[in-house]
């Protein structure tokens, strides 16, 4: 899959973007610990995380983000029409790109960021167990988190009645990706 054009800008984007964060980095001793936490907004989608984060972010005067971040966005159509393993590739990536820039804005205000590694994850591991519904037992080396990538001081899992969700999705003018059908369409997978 290397020889595809937007796999290729997007290692070019990710190579960019971490260079640009490791210079923004280079801070002295006595400014290398984080001041500021790092607060994930999680659910599914329709769950109310951007409405929260929103919400949140003015509250504690905090730097919202979300992820996918924005410097890969143009290339969000072009991955949801991939095979699953390129769509995952574009959204870990996008979690790490993140984290990089969350490191350094956490050295100056509290970040609040909408959706991280948990979407991703739990969305591999649902696609990876498919219909039998069988996950993988507690202690699998699959739930453990990622040695080189950035830990969140807080993670809320926000949680809502299907039939809100669904009211709260369908109504505001947003994406229909491969991921979202999945979840309207199938209630084994959402549940998983």
């Amino acid at each position: 899959h290397y020889n595809l054009s937007e796999v290729q800008e997007l290692i070019s984007i990710y190579e960019a973007q971490i260079e640009k964060n490791k210079s923004k980095l280079n801070l002295t001793a006595s400014e290398d610990v984080k001041k500021h936490p790092f607060i994930v907004l999680e659910g599914l989608d329709g769950s109310g995380k951007t409405t929260l984060s929103k919400k949140l972010s003015s509250k504690l005067n905090a730097k919202k983000m979300s992820t996918p971040p924005s410097c890969l966005l143009t290339l969000r159509e072009k991955f949801d029409t991939h095979p699953i393993a390129l769509r995952r590739a574009y959204y870990a990536l996008g979690n790490y790109i993140a984290a990089a820039e969350i490191e350094y804005l956490c050295h100056h205000t509290p970040v609040i960021v909408d959706r991280f590694w948990h979407s991703t994850a739990a969305y591999t591991i649902a696609s990876e167990v498919g219909e039998s519904m069988v996950l993988p037992p507690e202690g699998d080396p699959i739930y453990n988190w990622p040695i080189d990538l950035l830990r969140p001081d807080m993670v809320v899992f926000l949680s809502v009645g299907e039939y809100n969700r669904v009211a709260r999705h369908t109504g505001r003018n947003t994406t229909n990706t491969p991921e979202e059908r999945t979840l309207q369409d199938n209630s084994a997978f959402r549940n998983k």
